[in-house]
């Protein structure tokens, strides 16, 4: 995906190309976005954690794993029950059809439950048991070949608690088949990011309860991938949080799913659910790229009428759904510098231009933010 880079307000002063929508005078509407906008500004209301739990009190977590009986689920479990968060429960479903064998009633200081089957179930069917036989106020999965680090869970809780979110993921250790870590999976979160690629391994995230109650759920006609197609269902009810710390460990080399990588990768199998999975979001995807476009030219306007903090507040929603996008850094350096806010202008000018070394606009923004940052006067427009 292109992105445009706006032009440098700093220096000429020109009011940007106006909105198509008009008031009863003709003139351009500052609720242009807002109005026809995809997707809600009202982030106080869309993206709190308005039915969480109190943050003082340990709330019961459901860890759900996915079970073929494989040699590693001992393992699974060990790093379960290492767990530092003291309140959780195992739910086991038995996706082998009724010849699971047996397992403790405990894990650790765990309560375990084994959820049988009359038929074999594939891998979304498992995974929508689990949601049905969780008491969890959150939940979170563990494939049975995989394993957490000790503060997993307890470090999601406090990153989605202190951040008011409903969901919060992990970076993710990729391990091959002698147990080395062969790279990191470690993504900060963005919402157009995560229509392209799924930087979000199953066993990294937690989430509350009631985007279950919502409808989310797995899609069982995804026989691959269906963990980036609920994450894409989770996202549409608000922002995740990202711990930047990396608990979660993930043997890609190892299972028969298809969708990791060495032995375990399926190319024919991942290239036909990739484009299964991008039909079923591509308007969702295309409507988020039209909505981050009229944030771009309605910041404009309002920069043009010096409306900087509106702008900076229309901005933040843009840049947290596309992190990466240069001009909308751009503008958003503008924005700050127009509110007085240098240093915060400098910082998202500094992205920008690591993203586009070679832009003369983005370059001639952030001069103009240092010369005045550090004493130096500026003539703005």
């Amino acid at each position: 995906m292109r992105h445009p880079v706006y032009p440098t307000f700093f220096e000429t002063g020109r009011s940007p190309s106006k909105p198509a929508g008009k008031n009863a005078q003709g003139e351009p509407t500052p609720e242009l976005c807002r109005a026809r906008s995809p997707l809600p500004l009202r982030r106080a209301k869309s993206h709190a954690m308005t039915d969480a739990p109190n943050k003082g009190v340990h709330p019961l977590i459901t860890v759900i794993i996915r079970s073929k009986a494989r040699a590693t689920l001992p393992d699974a479990l060990a790093s379960v029950a290492r767990q530092t968060h003291p309140n959780l429960e195992v739910v086991i479903i038995d996706a082998t059809g009724g010849r699971h064998p047996g397992v403790a009633d405990r894990c650790g200081p765990f309560p375990v439950r084994l959820i049988p089957a009359d038929a074999p179930l594939n891998r979304p069917q498992a995974a929508n048991r689990g949601l049905d036989h969780a008491s969890g106020e959150w939940l979170i999965f563990l494939d049975d070949d995989d394993f957490f680090d000790p503060p997993h869970v307890a470090s999601l809780l406090a990153t989605a608690q202190r951040l008011g979110r409903r969901v919060a993921y992990s970076g993710t250790r990729v391990l091959d088949a002698q147990g080395r870590v062969v790279w990191q999976l470690n993504h900060p979160y963005a919402r157009l990011a995560l229509f392209e690629h799924n930087y979000i391994q199953m066993g990294a995230a937690l989430f509350y309860r009631s985007l279950v109650e919502l409808g989310c759920r797995f899609d069982e006609n995804m026989l691959l991938y269906q963990d980036w197609d609920f994450w894409l269902q989770l996202a549409k009810h608000g922002d995740f949080a990202h711990s930047n710390v990396v608990t979660n460990n993930w043997r890609a080399y190892s299972g028969q799913s298809g969708a990791g990588t060495g032995p375990n990768a399926d190319v024919a199998l991942q290239t036909r659910f990739t484009r299964r999975l991008r039909e079923k979001w591509g308007g969702a995807r295309d409507r988020l790229v039209v909505f981050l476009g009229k944030a771009g030219r309605h910041a404009q306007w309002l920069l043009s009428h010096r409306r900087a903090q509106d702008a900076v507040r229309l901005l933040s929603v843009a840049i947290t759904l596309a992190p990466e996008d240069p001009g909308l850094l751009n503008l958003l350096g503008i924005a700050f510098f127009q509110a007085g806010q240098l240093g915060e202008a400098w910082k998202v000018l500094m992205k920008a231009q690591q993203l586009l070394p070679d832009n003369e606009s983005v370059r001639r923004n952030l001069e103009l933010v240092e010369r005045k940052r550090f004493g130096t006067s500026a003539e703005i427009d």
